[in-house]
């Protein structure tokens, strides 16, 4: 193998792993963040450190 196919063979690697990044892998990480913002609000979130009240869930706010 020449050293110019090795390199060939790297760039396209990169440009795989690019592509696989670009549509793929980071539009399912978006929608998973989506996801995980919907159940935080829906079902609140507990009191921690920095928030001491936390946060009500939906169905509680509509209680109110």
């Amino acid at each position: 193998m020449d050293g110019y196919e090795v390199l060939l063979y790297i760039g396209a690697s990169g440009v795989a792993a690019g592509s696989l990044w670009r549509w793929i892998i980071r539009p399912i990480m978006r929608a998973g963040k989506l996801v995980n913002r919907f159940f935080e609000d829906w079902f609140g979130e507990p009191a921690r450190p920095g928030s001491p009240l936390g946060r009500k869930g939906v169905l509680e706010r509509m209680d109110a």
